[in-house]
């Protein structure tokens, strides 16, 4: 048995798998770890103690530490044991390959999709864009799905070619996001929806059902977009849809001018506070500090030198 360092991470592979390649693939901003089967793609998905995509968090100890560990058994003749004291879990979560590829349909300028093109070069030309470590056969395979699934067909001379299909994309997208939506929306106790409400400036206020479903729309369009895909499409992707957050707008709006009428209030009230502490100053020192009456001196005459003695002598 040993015990592994902090940065042990486990990763978590369903009995299924038997073999896969773990590669790297980078598309416009974005860099993904994948792990391929003979069958499906899988992103790689490190959690933490705390994590976005928990229900709930692991629990913790007061300092704030996590509070788990794993007892790995030793397989003998094949690998040691292991107590990880606060591992972090990798898990594999089935990848969309049609994300990267719309990103590179709607923002590579070297290969123009408006144009029919054969299935090869479009292969070829997806495959060349991104990045990764070693040629797979199924990443091929799944271009030519993402093709079918974006792309309108023409048929010429007995020979087929492929043009990208505007609202095939969109739809792939919309779907995503109206997935995630609903989940959300059935589960109002995913760790998620703290976000969502956390977008509110005033969280007290009782927020109207329009207004709020309109932000649970907006934040998954946003965690869609900010995890999948390029933003370059984003607002030609809301208007396509026609997407509608009038509502939430205007609710935020109010939220605000109600907020900056508040700070308003309270910068006044301290300008008032601090003009009138000097004034209460003065006056409280002035009371600490009397004015203390001065006595008047009488001069002292000697007896028999005063003006009444002297005019009883001329008598």
């Amino acid at each position: 048995m040993h015990t592994p360092n902090e940065t042990t991470k486990v990763l978590v592979i369903p009995k299924c798998i038997n073999r896969l390649e773990v590669v790297n693939i980078k598309y416009g901003e974005l860099l993904k770890s994948l792990a391929v089967t003979e069958e499906h793609i899988y992103e790689l998905r490190e959690l933490g103690p705390v994590s976005e995509f928990d229900n709930k968090g692991w629990p913790q100890l007061p300092g704030g530490e996590a509070l788990r560990s794993i007892i790995l058994e030793p397989i003998p003749n094949k690998s040691m044991g292991a107590v990880l004291s606060d591992p972090n879990f990798i898990v594999l979560a089935k990848f969309d390959m049609v994300f990267p590829f719309i990103t590179w349909v709607t923002s590579d300028p070297n290969f123009n999709l408006s144009r029919a093109h054969t299935s090869e070069e479009i292969t070829e030309g997806f495959l060349s864009s991104i990045e990764y470590t070693q040629p797979l056969q199924l990443l091929e395979l799944c271009v030519l799905d993402c093709i079918d699934r974006t792309c309108e067909s023409v048929e010429e001379h007995g020979e087929q070619f492929f043009k990208a299909s505007q609202a095939k994309m969109h739809h792939l997208i919309a779907e995503k996001v109206f997935r995630m939506r609903d989940v959300l929306l059935e589960n109002p106790s995913y760790i998620l929806m703290n976000k969502v409400k956390g977008n509110f400036l005033d969280t007290h206020d009782e927020v109207p059902k329009i207004v709020f479903e309109q932000q649970v729309l907006k934040f998954c369009t946003d965690f869609v977009f900010g995890t999948y895909l390029d933003e370059t499409i984003r607002e030609e992707h809301d208007k396509h849809l026609g997407q509608d957050y009038s509502e939430l707008q205007s609710f935020l709006k109010s939220q605000e001018e109600r907020q900056q009428s508040a700070t308003i209030a309270e910068l006044n009230l301290s300008s008032i506070h601090v003009k009138a502490k000097p004034e209460s100053a003065d006056r409280q020192k002035n009371n600490m500090n009397p004015v203390k009456a001065t006595k008047k001196r009488s001069s002292k005459i000697a007896v028999g030198k005063g003006a009444l003695d002297h005019f009883f002598k001329k008598k």
